[in-house]
């Protein structure tokens, strides 16, 4: 078994240069099935954030480029212009687990990460593009990611690029909206309501989805049409929606925060002499403060990664399958649909009714996989 991660993060470069790899996102997952058919590689897996675009594969021989380094040119092209790093077997384990505990993220220890992680593979299963190898590979890592936040103290806080972002926007005045709501503008709601403030505006495309979010968190709901071309006294922003550029007008507020990938705001309002503007790469500035705070944490956790990674690579490459993976297989598959409905019908709940949600299936999928393991072993016996 070969493994091979390879990609860009905002450690090697800014999050508005990851859109050279972000603009490519459905090629690359043609380039990714292709290369399966043929049988250059047995699956793979694509993890894309804000800040993030990485690769994870299983090759089962050398590619037919030959080089080593050749795969990553294959598959996210040469002329991207973006620096990337490549990690191999053990290498690409330990980094995966880095990734999904929150030690590579722009805010140290951030939980959300581990979500992505899990809709990745998700993803990738769904596509039909997970081997046997990296399906094994998916409930470890999560399983080990979940072990290695709970020893450690590196989630005090809840932090996040959307924590971050908000704690800067809330130094602007009383008068605040958020547009988008998505996990990032949901976050940033509970951050700022959590911090004192009263009657947000929560925009939105679909006006419904506001009006969810606003009536949980005591705030305004508008429509995203009707807040461009007449929006509310504010004194600041945060953009955190899909989309082309918005016609917005410069008066809006004097503080914009664009946490968007790609930003959504005109270029000319970042010259603007009356308004503070500030995207991505200015709250990776922002979250170097915070990341200093949680470094020792950080490195606590950081040197138990390479045991687990080692014990892993070993579990997959021998495909060795253990009836007490079991439970891990039981508890990931329910995480999974918990982690839809929150993206769905649930995203409206607040930090804390969502450890609570989580927690209850969480020990109900604990209780089934025992239950499912009791009657293996009986099976086996007779």
């Amino acid at each position: 078994m070969r493994l091979e991660m390879f990609g860009s993060d905002h450690h090697l470069a800014p999050p508005s240069r990851m859109r050279a790899l972000t603009v490519r996102t459905e090629p690359i997952r043609a380039m990714l099935a292709r290369l399966q058919r043929e049988g250059v590689i047995s699956g793979s897996v694509l993890i894309e954030t804000c800040n993030r675009f990485e690769v994870l594969v299983e090759a089962p021989a050398p590619t037919k480029a030959g080089a080593p380094d050749d795969l990553a040119a294959l598959v996210l092209g040469t002329d991207h212009g973006v620096p990337l790093h490549r990690h191999k077997n053990v290498d690409a384990i330990a980094h995966l687990l880095c990734v999904a505990t929150g030690l590579e993220s722009m805010v140290i220890g951030e939980e959300q990460v581990l979500g992505q992680v899990r809709r990745a593979f998700q993803e990738a299963e769904e596509a039909r593009l997970l081997s046997r190898g990296l399906h094994m590979l998916w409930t470890r890592v999560i399983a080990a990611a979940r072990e290695l936040r709970s020893r450690c103290d590196l989630c005090g806080g809840q932090p996040s690029v959307a924590s971050v972002a908000a704690g800067r926007l809330a130094q602007a005045g009383a008068r605040l909206a958020v547009v988008g709501t998505g996990e990032t503008g949901r976050q940033a709601l509970e951050f700022l309501t959590r911090h004192g403030v009263r009657n947000p505006v929560v925009v939105n495309r679909t006006r419904a989805r506001a009006e969810a979010l606003a009536a949980h968190f005591g705030g305004t709901a508008q429509g995203l049409d009707d807040f461009l071309s007449d929006p509310p006294e504010l004194d600041g922003v945060l953009f955190a929606v899909r989309g082309g550029k918005l016609a917005l007008r410069p008066d809006t507020a004097s503080v914009l925060i664009d946490v968007s990938q790609p930003s959504v705001l005109p270029d000319d309002l970042r010259s603007h002499p009356e308004l503070t503007v500030l995207d991505l790469d200015d709250v990776a500035g922002l979250a170097a403060v915070e990341n200093a705070r949680r470094q020792q944490a950080a490195d606590d956790e950081r040197e138990l990664v390479p045991g687990h990674a080692e014990r892993i690579f070993s579990e997959v490459s021998e495909k060795r399958a253990e009836i007490g993976k079991l439970v891990d297989l039981h508890v990931e598959n329910a995480l999974a649909e918990v982690d839809r409905a929150l993206h769905g019908k649930l995203s409206h709940l607040s930090d804390t009714d969502r450890d609570l949600f989580r927690d209850l299936v969480l020990r109900a999928a604990k209780r089934h996989a025992h239950l499912h393991i009791k009657d293996v072993k009986l099976l086996s016996a007779g």
